[in-house]
């Protein structure tokens, strides 16, 4: 098991260096290749957005906090707290400003510098705008102080702020702050612009384990069995990054090539489990050093599990939290896609540690030079597009000089554009790139070709794309377009570039007739592409014989997908494409491409009006991969690739779950021999393991559903107790779907982050499981949003999962009219997304079933 182990890190290792290079930089390398329940992964910043217009004043500004928490009363869920801002104070006022929610503040005083008096303050709430306003009785100089305030507050029961955890019978407490929970936490100036250092001082329990930021300074005794920890200051940073977990835990240590000392935290009893993302971190940190030529500022890197945890995982300097599927890999029973999902979300969290951390955006919309956040664009693409434009070299350095002159202060889009463009010698880079930061969406390019003796005309025009098929003629873009062809399918043969024009004809020179071309070699652009049909057909033969890189692949099939989905070709065209050209197919990320597109049809195709339409749909499926079920088989064989296994159990799973009769014979064979030997976890791979359980519950009876309802109770992972949570609730048996939506929302089954996880899976299942999550989200409304908060991002996802898989006019309406019942502003905008969606899928099933269904039926 350990030379098992061994092999795949180093697979995954040696895949991770290769593709570092070029997306890790937006801190979000991968993903946009996570299945679509891992949603929040990153914290989705909006609540803090709407409150752009609330921004705390710039007359007073902190430069150090002395943090005191009092945490001794854990079991109680309270603390006490003081803390003591050295501020600058840049205009003569009477008050000061800063943020605070859902704290008592006891007592504040203000000491100017040179002065032994204190001023007394008096405090103003204002709930609404989550800020306090403390008002002296004289005016405050101009020049530095100290504002002191004692506060109490609530360890919550939510998944921000200051809140509490569970392991087991064990409680600890732990912070998520971003974006804007710091404040329930500790009186602050909660904007990211607002960098301080903060010396935190904690007391806790000495049973517990305390962690902060930074590394303990010192330790005394604090009385009734406590310890009080002082940690070292923190660098300059805002207060999103400021952390501390208690708790109990065990950890495994290693230092890296720098001597950082790394320590990954683990529930207690597993310890061996934080082994391969602790590996993986001992070779990503000084990779990033080398690369950005900044050394990693801190003498320690702690990262740690936490049993509730509603992100995927949190960037705090010197203490990344997780959820615990994303840092726990288990030698036995831990699959090929979990290890590769540890090692890309470490290396995001060890990239914010420069990006993010070391220098930190203004203002949360200039978020996405930290995440996959850009206006209906990701920044990752923006980010591999501006590689691909100024190459490898003048990349790393502008990236390490813009690192250099913004380290521990805040910067904007226009400053990384600046040094990338010194970097390159590109002086209109900026003017460039804006079109792709600053404006809605992406463009469409429509392409048509003319021989001309010996060379190609090729007209080019360019609208915005729009998912609905509605034209929208105003914005323009500046995109460089790399065309590969028939003689160089994997090299730029036509470099060409549309200056912002609506449409341009280009001359291609010396191209021969009979040579197919493909605009955007490796997808590296950002946009659509609209072939016509003759130019598509031209293509086929270089997908089926891969002469095409598994990029262009993915990218053609993908583009025909959405202009399928906007309106502007057939789905009949789409999968014609599929059954010729991609039968042969053997790449991961295309087949995920394909099939999760495949999967949104299906789910369509729940409100089908013809009655076989759906039948002959997942008769197509099953025949589309069956040439790759029949390559890959069940098992494992020698020496393959670390993203075979990851191919495997999604086309074991999608064969199975549309019936193919192989794929169910063999999963109810193997869970059979599974269940009659005393669960043997080593009878089936892990790498299967997700596909067999969803195989057989989707037909499975009351016993099958009694036997994964145990086998969760059993399990010792999250990690398992996901894969039997997803598949307790894809079942097709109308009862047993009552029940597992019941055990869903079981709180002490299953954790507070998860219910999503199932509540999902349920709905999207079928018609029936999407009826009874949305008819549970009207009844328990209320309830939803006090469990997660009125404001929190979980609300967002229940809202953009489930209605939005409905597809008739009715059920829009009856969305609308629920949620206009009960307003909340901080849903407005997924509100109107699912509307649309519902609007769109409505729109595909009445522009396409009949074409289909007689494409189906020949």
């Amino acid at each position: 098991m350990k030379k098992l182990e061994r092999k795949m890190f180093g697979d995954v290792c040696c895949w991770f260096k290769t593709f570092v290079v070029l997306t890790v930089f937006t801190l979000i390398t991968a993903i946009a290749v996570f299945p679509f329940f891992i949603y929040n992964l990153t914290t989705t910043l909006r609540n803090a957005s709407n409150q752009s217009s609330h921004r705390l004043p710039t007359s007073v500004k902190p430069t150090n906090y002395r943090l005191y928490i009092d945490a001794s009363r854990l079991e109680e869920f309270i603390f006490h707290g003081t803390v003591d801002i050295d501020v600058r104070i840049n205009q003569y006022v009477n008050e000061i400003v800063l943020n605070s929610a859902e704290l008592n503040i006891t007592s504040v005083r203000f000491r100017e510098d040179g002065f032994d008096s204190f001023l007394r303050g008096a405090v103003q709430y204002q709930e609404d705008h989550e800020q306090i306003i403390i008002k002296f009785n004289q005016t405050l100089n101009i020049g530095s102080g100290r504002l002191s305030l004692a506060f109490d507050g609530i360890i919550s029961d939510q998944l921000h702020g200051f809140y509490r955890t569970k392991n087991h019978d064990h409680v600890g407490a732990c912070t998520q702050f971003e974006p804007g929970y710091a404040r329930r936490a500790f009186p602050s100036f909660d904007e990211p612009s607002f960098k301080a250092n903060f010396c935190i001082t904690i007391r806790a329990s000495k049973e517990l384990t305390t962690l902060s930021n930074m590394p303990i300074k010192s330790k005394h005794d604090g009385g009734n069995d406590t310890y009080i920890y002082e940690f070292e200051s923190t660098p300059v940073m805002p207060t999103y990054l400021v952390a501390y977990v208690i708790g109990r835990y065990d950890y495994v240590e290693t230092r890296d090539l720098n001597n950082v000392l790394i320590r990954v935290y683990t529930p207690v009893g597993k310890s061996e489990q934080g082994e391969f993302a602790l590996k993986t971190a001992a070779k990503i940190l000084p990779f990033f050093t080398e690369y950005f030529g900044i050394k990693y500022p801190l003498s320690k890197l702690d990262m740690i599990s936490v049993a509730d945890f509603g992100s995927g995982a949190m960037e705090n300097w010197g203490l990344i939290t997780y959820r615990e599927t994303y840092l726990l890999v288990d030698a036995r029973t831990s699959t090929q896609k979990t290890r590769q999902e540890v090692a890309l979300v470490v290396a995001h969290e060890l990239a914010h540690q420069w990006f993010g951390n070391l220098v930190t955006m203004e203002w949360w919309n200039d978020l996405w030079l930290n995440e996959d956040k850009c206006i209906r664009c990701s920044g990752s693409s923006v980010i591999r597009l501006l590689h691909a434009f100024i190459g490898n070299e003048a990349f790393r350095r502008g990236l390490s000089s813009y690192l250099a002159e913004y380290a521990y202060q805040n910067a904007v889009t226009d400053n990384l554009w600046h040094y990338l463009s010194k970097a390159s010698n590109k002086s209109d880079l900026s003017d460039v790139l804006s079109s792709w930061t600053k404006q809605m969406g992406f463009p469409l390019l429509t392409v048509k070709q003319e021989q001309k003796g010996n060379d190609r005309l090729l007209t080019v025009e360019q609208t915005r794309f729009l998912a609905d098929g509605t034209r929208d003629e105003k914005l323009r873009w500046k995109i460089p377009i790399s065309i590969c062809t028939q003689s160089h399918p994997n090299e730029t043969a036509h470099d060409l570039y549309l200056n912002g024009e609506e449409k341009r004809t280009f001359v291609l020179k010396n191209l021969s007739a009979n040579e197919w071309i493909k605009l955007n070699l490796f997808s590296v652009g950002i946009y659509r592409v609209h072939y016509s049909s003759s130019m598509l057909q031209a293509l086929t033969p270089a997908i089926q014989n891969h002469v095409l890189s598994p990029q262009d692949r993915f990218n053609i099939q993908t583009d025909v997908y959405a202009l399928a989905r906007a309106g502007r070709v057939g789905y009949a065209d789409y999968l014609k494409l599929l059954r010729h050209a991609y039968k042969h197919e053997d790449n991961l990320t295309v087949w995920k491409s394909i099939v999760r597109q495949l999967t949104e049809l299906s789910s369509i195709f729940e409100y089908a009006r013809f009655n076989n339409t759906k039948a002959l749909y997942q008769t197509y499926v099953c025949d589309l991969l069956a040439n790759i079920y029949e390559k890959l088989g069940w098992d494992a064989v020698p020496n393959e690739g670390a993203q075979v296994p990851m191919l495997r159990s999604l086309i074991l799973t999608h064969t199975g779950v549309n019936g193919y009769n192989k794929t169910r014979y063999e999963a109810h064979r193997r869970f059979e021999k599974f269940s009659t030997q005393n669960n043997d976890h080593y009878l089936i791979n892990p790498n299967t393991r997700a596909a067999i359980y969803l195989t057989v519950a989707k037909t499975g009876n009351r016993q099958i559903f009694n036997q994964l309802i145990s086998l969760y109770r059993q399990a010792d992972t999250q990690e398992e107790r996901i894969r039997l949570l997803t598949a307790l609730c894809r079942f097709d048996d109308e009862v047993l779907q009552e029940e597992a939506l019941h055990f869903v929302w079981n709180t002490t089954e299953v954790r507070k982050q998860d219910h999503l996880t199932g509540f999902a899976s349920l709905a999207s299942h079928n018609r029936r499981g999407c009826e009874l999550c949305w008819k549970y989200m009207q009844d328990n409304w209320q309830h939803i949003e006090t469990i997660y908060g009125a404001r929190d991002t979980h609300l967002l996802h229940f809202i953009e999962t489930i209605p939005a898989l409905f597809i008739s006019e009715e059920r829009a309406e009856e969305v609308r009219k629920f949620f206009a019942a009960h307003p909340n502003s901080f849903l407005e905008r997924s509100i109107k997304k699912v509307l649309e969606q519902i609007h769109i899928r409505r729109l595909v099933l009445d522009r396409n079933e009949l074409s289909i269904n007689e494409f189906l039926s020949l």
